[in-house]
């Protein structure tokens, strides 16, 4: 397996074991959009039949939804437990672009939020191909749960400082990951920065979409991470985890402590 820096924890790449839907991989996947009050990311992924799950990101709030797709039209419900929200949703695929819209009224007394969502085509390849290739159920052993309160993009942040004045360097690396329903996790992009008396940099990457290989699940109040090594599923136990407040605080099985915040 590989680990990227230590997301340490939770973040890694390997091959996963996904199921199909039976009905349009194009519904699955990647999509973006830009409103007033900012960008916006949706991520759907199938689940049996026509159910699908999906998490819908504003940059500071995660919704879970719980979406059912019939033809080109979906309906289901949007949530957030810890907030105690809830609302419906409706929408429409258009070709590569997918109509969105949250029911914050359901007695239609106040407008609908309505947003026009465009397909991360590159996102979503990965996430299509994984669903085509195969037919198997995600297994986890007895007890295994996927809680609430895990769902959404998690962000580690790591800053350095030393030295001063004209040896003062400064430097920052940001890594996301969105834990999904069922297991599943997708990369929501990295960031870094490096700064000093007469120079800077930084740099940027996208999401690469699911991570073709690894599923996570809680047993307890313990967090495990599984995939596919030489033909053989391993587990990996990451330690214990506690949320509260929109943080996640992890204790490595070997002390170390991790503390990842909900975007």
């Amino acid at each position: 397996m590989r680990y990227t820096i230590l997301i340490i924890l939770a973040f890694l790449v390997i091959n996963i074991h996904a199921q199909s839907s039976g009905q349009p991989a194009r519904f699955a996947g990647h999509y973006s959009a830009v409103v007033s009050e900012g960008a916006l990311t949706l991520f759907i992924e199938p689940q049996s039949g026509s159910s699908y799950t999906g998490i819908l990101n504003d940059g500071y709030q995660s919704l879970s939804l719980a979406l059912e797709l019939t033809g080109d039209t979906f309906e289901g419900v949007a949530s957030d437990t810890s907030l105690g929200v809830e609302m419906g949703v409706t929408g429409e695929i258009k070709g590569d672009q997918l109509l969105f819209a949250l029911i914050l009224d359901p007695y239609g007394e106040g407008e609908d939020f309505e947003v026009n969502f465009k397909r991360d085509e590159r996102a979503s390849q990965a996430t299509n191909s994984i669903i085509d290739q195969s037919q198997t159920n995600i297994d986890f052993p007895s007890g295994a749960t996927h809680p609430q309160e895990m769902l959404g993009t998690w962000t580690k942040e790591e800053l350095y400082q030393s030295g001063y004045g004209d040896s003062y360097m400064g430097a920052g690396t940001s890594q996301s990951m969105t834990f999904l329903s069922g297991g599943r996790m997708a990369e929501a992009g990295s960031s870094s920065y490096i700064s000093g008396s007469d120079y800077s940099g930084q740099s940027s990457g996208e999401g690469g979409g699911i991570i073709p290989g690894v599923t996570w699940y809680t047993i307890g109040n313990q967090l495990y991470m599984q995939g596919i090594e030489n033909g053989q599923m391993q587990q990996i136990h990451l330690g214990k985890y506690y949320v509260e407040n929109n943080n996640m605080l992890i204790t490595g099985t070997n002390g170390e402590k991790v503390l990842l915040t909900k975007k």
